[in-house]
This record gives structure tokens, sequence and C-alpha cells, in this order.
């Protein structure tokens, strides 16, 4: 299933000062540190979310489901936890919009039912969109250790390194794993 993250609704859950005082890190506002620790911190939460398959901090999505998968009238949505589906929406072959209704959706999950009657007069690519926000109400410390320790190796290591990669791969996919969903 194709998805695209929108927008993100929430503030980072790892915050910048968090970041300086694991580093080790003056507390000054050193304008060239902040922009290398800024885009380091999201790409850490990125990281995570596409490791586990989990959105951490609440983001408002757009996927659109394969028609096999609408033909069998159940799939599962992208980063889940599913807080709110605010639009689904189905797409004729002359370009007309639908929006639909009696879809049913268990958010811990990401699990959509949404029974068509026919994707008979549907358009062949991109049939059914589905914009929703997702992400747990609270990022997990477990998940933000994850994080950190991402943002310490990338920080420490701004060139390709050898060994120490995959010791700090395993371990964050240690934590991951527990957060994992299979969609």
């Amino acid at each position: 299933m194709r998805y695209s993250v929108r927008e993100i609704l929430t503030a980072e859950p790892v915050t910048l000062e968090r970041v300086r005082e694991r580093l080790r890190t003056l507390p000054d506002n050193d304008d060239e540190e902040q922009e290398t620790l800024l885009p380091l911190i999201t790409a850490a939460r990125e990281y995570c979310e596409n490791r586990a398959g989990y959105a951490f901090i609440q983001q408002r999505i757009t996927a659109w489901p394969e028609p096999s998968e609408l033909r069998a009238g159940a799939f599962y949505l992208p980063r889940p936890p599913v807080m709110k589906i605010e639009c689904v929406k189905a797409y004729g072959a002359d370009g007309a919009e639908a929006c639909l209704t009696g879809w049913w959706t268990d958010g811990e999950e990401g699990q959509m039912l949404l029974p068509l009657q026919s994707a008979a007069g549907l358009r062949n690519v991109n049939p059914v969109s589905v914009t929703y926000v997702a992400g747990a109400c609270c990022c997990p410390e477990l998940a933000q250790q994850a994080m950190l320790l991402l943002i310490g190796h990338w920080y420490q290591n701004r060139e390709a390194t050898g060994a120490a990669t995959g010791e700090i791969a395993l371990a964050v996919d240690a934590i991951l794993k527990q957060y994992r969903r299979w969609w």
C-alpha cells in the first residue's frame, strides 16, 4: 500500500535540550550545532517509525490501498495507531470523487474494513484514498532511547563507519521490535 505523510501534528518527542544533555554539548545557542542536531532528531524519529511501522507522534497520512486489498474488503493502514479517519474517497474513471461510508477501523492495529459493492467504474490507479490521523498520544520512553542512540551515533560519526554501526543497529532494532506492526 502506498502512503504519504502529509503533515506532522505534534512536536518531536526528543527535544534539542535532551539531545544536548545526552551528547554533553554546551547548552549555548550555537546555530551551527543546532542546524546539525535538529535534522538528526527528525531523521531518528522517521527511521524508528519506518523500522517499527508505528507512528510515534501524531501525523496526518493519506494511504491508497491496492485494488487487491479493496477486493478483499479488509486491509491494514500504515503506521498505526489510527486516531481518527478524516476522509475515505473513491475516484471514478470519469474523474468524479465520492466520499465513502460504512467503513470500520481497529485503531490500535490499523485494520480497516471497507465493504465496496463493486470496483466497477473506479479508476485503475489509486481508486480509493484514506486520509487519517495516526500516532501515539505520547511517545514511549523506550522508543525515545532508540532515537537518542541513533542521534548520538550519527552526531559522533558524520562519515561512514564500520563495526560500531552494526552494534547501534542491533540495539535500535531490539528496542523497536516491541512496537513493530506488520502491514
